[in-house]
C-alpha cells in the first residue's frame, strides 16, 4: 500500500509539466520518457523494498513468538526450581531435627552408661580390696600347709626312694627279656662298582649303608641269619650287557629268578624267606655276564626281619 501513494505521488508530479506545453519539442519528449523509466524502477525497487520490509516484520514476529515461548518455559523451570528448594530445605529440616533428637538421646544414654561405669568401678574396688584380704589369708594358711606337705614328701621321699630302685631293676629286667624277644635282624647295602659275573659267581653289594645284627658280610656278599624267624628280602640290579640271568639262593636251593633283556636295563626281587638260624641269602649269576654299578648306587641289597 505505502508503494502504490509512492507511484501515484510521481504521478501526480509529472502529469502537471505534460499538460502545460502540448506542443513541446522532441527532446522534452526524450526527457519525459526518461523520467517514466526512472520512476518506473524506482517503484520497482520500492516495491521489492516493501516486500523485503515484510518479511521483516514476519520473522520479527517469530522471534517474538519463540522468545515468549521460551520466557514461558524459563518461567515454569523457576517455578519448578522453587518448588524443588523449599521442599529440599523442609527435609533439610527434618532431617536437621533428627539428627538433634539423636544427639540428645544419645547424650542421654552415654550419660547413664557414664553413671553405670562409675558405680562398677566402685564396685570392684571394693571387691579387689576383698581379694587381697582374701589372699593374703590364704597365703597365710598355704605357707602352713607347705611346711606340712615338705614335710610329709621328705618322708615319703625316704620311704619310697627303695620301692622306685626295686622297680627300676624290674623294669630293667622286663625290658631285656622283651629285647631278647623282639630283636631286630636288618641290613641294606649297595654295589660301588660294575661287577663281572660267570656261572655261581655271588654278586658283592661292598657298601654297607645298615648292618643291625651284623648278618651281612660285604666282603663275601652273603647274609647268614642271626637268629631264627620270618625276613623280608628286596634287591635291585642293573645289566652292562644286553642280556643278564641272576638268583636269589636260600643256602643252596634257587629261591628267585630274575631276567633281564636290555642293555642298562633294571631288574629286581622281592622275597619272603623263613630261616633258621644261620641259614645264608645270596644272589649269583648264571653265566657270563656284567653288572653295572660304576660310581653309583644302581644296585642294591636289603634284608630284615618281620617277626
Amino acid at each position: 500500500m505505502n508503494a502504490y501513494c509512492i507511484l501515484c505521488f510521481c504521478a501526480l508530479l509529472l502529469v502537471p509539466e505534460t499538460l502545460g506545453d502540448p506542443k513541446g519539442s522532441q527532446a522534452e519528449s526524450l526527457l519525459t520518457c526518461s523520467k517514466y523509466d526512472f520512476e518506473e524502477k524506482v517503484l520497482e525497487k520500492l516495491v521489492r523494498l516493501e516486500h523485503k520490509i515484510e518479511m521483516f516484520d514476519e520473522k520479527i514476529k517469530i522471534w517474538e513468538d519463540s522468545i515468549s515461548t521460551k520466557l514461558s518455559k524459563f518461567e515454569e523451570k523457576m517455578d519448578s526450581n522453587d518448588e524443588t528448594t523449599e521442599k529440599l530445605r523442609l527435609q533439610t529440616n527434618n532431617k536437621v531435627d533428627s539428627f538433634k533428637e539423636q544427639i540428645r538421646n544419645m547424650s542421654q544414654s552415654l550419660t547413664s552408661k557414664s553413671q553405670k561405669l562409675y558405680e562398677a568401678e566402685h564396685t570392684r574396688d571394693s571387691e579387689f580390696k576383698s581379694m587381697q584380704t582374701s589372699l593374703l589369708r590364704d597365703k597365710e594358711n598355704f605357707n602352713d600347709s607347705f611346711i606340712d606337705i615338705v614335710e610329709n614328701f621328705q618322708h615319703f621321699q625316704t620311704v619310697s626312694n627303695k620301692k622306685l630302685q626295686d622297680l627300676i631293676v624290674q623294669q630293667r629286667e622286663e625290658f631285656s627279656k622283651m629285647m631278647a624277644k623282639n630283636d631286630v635282624i636288618a641290613f641294606s647295602a649297595y654295589r660301588s662298582a660294575s661287577q663281572s659275573l660267570s656261572f655261581g659267581t655271588i654278586v658283592h653289594f661292598d657298601k654297607v649303608w645298615t648292618n643291625i645284627g651284623n648278618g651281612y658280610n660285604p666282603t663275601t656278599g652273603i647274609f647268614t641269619a642271626p637268629r631264627s624267624g620270618l625276613y623280608h628280602f628286596t634287591s635291585v640290579l642293573m645289566s652292562e650287557n644286553y642280556s643278564i640271568n641272576l638268583r636269589l639262593f636260600l643256602n643252596d636251593s634257587i629261591k628267585s629268578t630274575m631276567y633281564i633283556h636290555t642293555k642298562y636295563d633294571t631288574g629286581s626281587f622281592d622275597v619272603l624267606l623263613s630261616l633258621k638260624k644261620k641259614d645264608t641269602v645270596s644272589i649269583k649269576g648264571t653265566g657270563t655276564s656284567t653288572v653295572h654299578s660304576s660310581g653309583g648306587t644302581y644296585m642294591s641289597f636289603s634284608g630284615y626281619t618281620i617277626k
